[in-house]
């Protein structure tokens, strides 16, 4: 698919028009005309510079244009092919939570030994679309528990410690104030439930529930409370828990 945007017919106009007085300019100086050539000359090399730049920025559109079209007809057909071929072998509720099987794996985990994972999510809900999907950070926390169990590694040798701060934690309200405040129920409840059944274990940072006027009456009553996500990151992490940075502000 290719976008295409007409130059409208003005600016084709005045490429002419500057042409037309640049070989005007031409004639009167071959006549021995004074002034007048000098001042030609200055109006259509304007006229033409100006009409350039509008094209070329008319140019530039149509090459963003074209840039973003193919980027999302790229992203469909990623989409396509990924659920075409994911599968879920744990965590179901996020249809982003899927892994691809891979044939002849050569490089495979130790799947006797105990996974502690600690996971450290931040992303916020920015607008009522958003508030209406799975947020995207608890779906990459279901698909690395996926990728997990995809690899042989058995459902209770993953420990996942969740530390949550930042705008995530609106994504913990309980259901009548997720609907208050959005209008729609929390889209996340039978993902989390499903993680939290599987032994994954959420914390919220207390210091952000200050910062953003949240009351633990508000939040989910499963949630755990911690004073501060530092002291659950150092906490967890000097009892040898791996550091999983989530980040899907930018997907």
């Amino acid at each position: 698919m290719q976008a295409t945007i007409n130059i409208p017919l003005i600016f084709v106009a005045g490429n002419y028009l500057a042409q037309l007085i640049f070989l005007l300019y031409l004639f009167i100086k071959i006549t021995k005309m004074k002034k007048l050539p000098m001042l030609l000359c200055l109006l259509s090399i304007g006229l033409f510079s100006q009409c350039q730049m509008t094209q070329d920025s008319l140019g530039g559109s149509i090459s963003v244009s074209n840039v973003n079209v193919k980027s999302k007809t790229f992203s469909d057909s990623m989409e396509k092919i990924f659920f075409a071929k994911a599968i879920y072998p744990l965590i179901k509720s996020s249809k982003w939570s899927g892994v691809i099987p891979v044939a002849n794996v050569d490089e495979k985990p130790d799947v006797s030994q105990q996974y502690k994972l600690l996971m450290e999510v931040t992303t916020g809900i920015k607008d009522t679309v958003e508030a209406k999907e799975i947020n995207a950070a608890f779906a990459e926390v279901g698909r690395l528990l996926n990728i997990h169990i995809a690899a042989g590694i058995p459902k209770k040798n993953m420990n996942i410690i969740v530390v949550a701060h930042g705008g995530i934690l609106k994504s913990f309200y309980n259901n009548a104030v997720y609907k208050e405040k959005y209008k729609v129920d929390n889209p996340n409840l039978a993902l989390l439930n499903e993680l939290r059944a599987a032994g994954v274990k959420f914390i919220v940072c207390g210091q952000a529930m200050s910062f953003l006027n949240i009351d633990r009456s508000q939040l989910l009553p499963w949630v755990n409370v911690a004073l501060s996500a530092q002291t659950v990151l150092t906490n967890y992490g000097l009892k040898g828990y791996y550091l999983k940075n989530i980040n899907t502000d930018n997907k």
